[in-house]
């Protein structure tokens, strides 16, 4: 087999977070940080200290933890769906 062949040439797969506009983060505290700051953005009445205790709860849930921060904390603020304002009704 010459060196140009396609079984010698070996290509790195890029990561799902290369894709994505995300940046990744290092560890829990960045994690629950970025969350904690969208929260409080999404409601402003809230309490740092409450805030602060809800996310660090979401981020101990694998279901949470894997979700981008910021979307995380949307998923929190997301109307809750009824019959009455369910698409198609």
């Amino acid at each position: 087999m010459n060196a140009e062949s396609p079984f010698d040439k070996t290509e790195r797969f890029p990561s799902a977070w290369e894709h994505g506009d995300e940046r990744y983060v290092r560890d829990t505290n960045e994690w629950v940080a970025r969350c904690r700051a969208r929260v409080l953005q999404l409601d402003v009445v809230l309490k740092v200290e409450e805030a602060d205790s809800m996310v660090w709860d979401m981020c101990q849930l694998e279901r949470w933890r894997v979700m981008v921060q910021e979307k995380a904390a949307d998923q929190l603020y997301q109307p809750i769906p009824t019959r009455s304002n369910k698409p198609g009704d």
